[in-house]
């Protein structure tokens, strides 16, 4: 839907209007207001800050797509449309590539719909030429089966504290990877838990620690009629999560090897957009060593990792995260004949990943986390409204303390929560 967003500080005057004008032309409200579960759809229904930042920045893509690239895009369009809901995200992500990537003299053009080695393509002016295959290396199973197994633990919790007329918060740490038999143990022991008791921190064998908290203070009291929580959980991935990554790498490298031209006069170059919790310290080595391997695989690999992150006031804004690894063969082929520029429609641009902190909600103190960790962050503070001296009822403590913590407004028997905030901070196709 186009009414109802925050369109502040996207673009300049009309821009924001016109890019999600783009999204809805081109792609069709008929599909965009489908109930299919396809990510393009779910944000298309949202209308909170968040959604509209991805929906801008894929409209700007597509503006300047259309005017460069009209086949390639309206054909790229139809086949997301035919794509299952989980299934998309790489057709996402060339779009993006060649939205928000330009060079000062070169262009950038989309290869044939057959080719199976690379997605574009780029001339320079000193007639070598560039072949780029587009990759994207989303969630894994296990990090989507982490999450939802989190999620059922947070509605046991719901669950006690509604019988236990508690509001309070559980955060669950481990030193190794969580299985599901570790899940069921935990809902075994909120089963048994004595929320009256002062016994705040328990213990599953050595390695999973839980502690229970109260929640963070308010000039608000707590809702009685509506379950206020938090619950926390994170632990080490999987060595195969973290595997996962450079086995893709890897084989993206033997499929442009394989079906791209080598000569003196051709660089072959990998895009690759990856999860939020790829570690880049873990990969780095091999990566140099790859770009760097005599038999000339690769010349150049350029990482994308996009987040939904909080600075230090606590305000959300997107971070575009760069890693750039090439090999001496690639510079010497450039030769300065020309230069990319990432245009970034909204956002910063950076060359750091995003780090991953956990804040005590009751102390203040954070923790930073491994980009590689599996983390678990959601709550639900319903605050109390208060009646002014002049009969008015108010509640100005709403929004969204921490990531995945949101806090809302009762009055009376009416919730209301701030305007803009997701109940999801996930990136579904940027």
């Amino acid at each position: 839907m186009l009414s109802g967003r925050d369109l502040s500080n996207l673009g300049k005057g009309k821009d924001a209007t016109l890019a999600l004008q783009a999204v809805s032309e081109m792609f069709g409200d008929a599909y965009l207001n489908a109930k299919k579960n396809h990510r393009l759809q779910k944000l298309w229904s949202r209308a909170d800050r968040l959604a509209t930042v991805e929906l801008y920045t894929l409209g700007v893509c597509l503006i300047k797509l259309k005017k460069s690239s009209p086949g390639w895009l309206k054909s790229t369009i139809g086949r997301i449309k035919k794509q299952p809901p989980t299934s998309s995200q790489g057709f996402f992500t060339e779009i993006l590539y060649s939205g928000m990537s330009s060079l000062h003299e070169s262009e950038i053009t989309p290869a044939e719909k057959s080719n199976s080695g690379y997605d574009f393509s780029v001339t320079l002016p000193n007639n070598t030429r560039q072949f780029v295959s587009v990759k994207n290396i989303d969630s894994s199973e296990q990090y989507i089966k982490f999450q939802k197994r989190c999620s059922n633990l947070r509605i046991k919790w719901i669950e006690k504290l509604r019988v236990s007329h508690a509001r309070r918060g559980i955060r669950v740490v481990s030193t190794r990877v969580l299985l599901d038999e570790d899940f069921k143990a935990l809902i075994g022991k909120i089963k048994s838990l004595n929320l009256n008791s002062h016994q705040n921190s328990l213990q599953i064998g050595a390695e999973i620690k839980i502690h229970i908290f109260d929640l963070p203070p308010s000039e608000y009291s707590l809702s009685s009629k509506y379950i206020s929580d938090i619950v926390q959980v994170f632990c080490p991935p999987p060595e195969s999560e973290l595997k996962r990554y450079l086995k893709k790498i890897r084989d993206a490298v033997v499929n442009i090897s394989k079906y791209t031209p080598q000569d003196e006069g051709n660089s072959r170059v990998i895009f690759i957009r990856t999860h939020v919790n790829a570690d880049f310290d873990y990969i780095s080595e091999e990566i140099n060593k790859l770009v760097n391997e005599q038999s000339g695989g690769v010349d150049c690999i350029i990482f994308y990792q996009p987040s939904y992150v909080r600075d230090e006031n606590n305000s959300s804004l997107l971070n575009h995260c760069f890693k750039f690894v090439s090999s001496p063969r690639y510079a010497l082929k450039m030769n300065g004949a020309d230069h990319f520029i990432m245009n970034i429609p909204v956002g910063y641009f950076s060359q750091n990943q995003s780090p991953v902190k956990i804040i005590d909600l009751e102390s203040g103190q954070s923790t930073e986390l491994p980009p590689s960790y599996y983390f678990f962050q959601k709550g639900d503070l319903y605050l109390q409204s208060k009646k002014d001296k002049d009969g008015s009822i108010y509640c100005n403590d709403l929004g969204s303390p921490a990531l995945g913590i949101r806090k809302h407004g009762v009055f009376f028997d009416l919730v209301i929560e701030a305007k803009g905030t997701p109940k999801s901070e996930d990136l579904l196709i940027i």
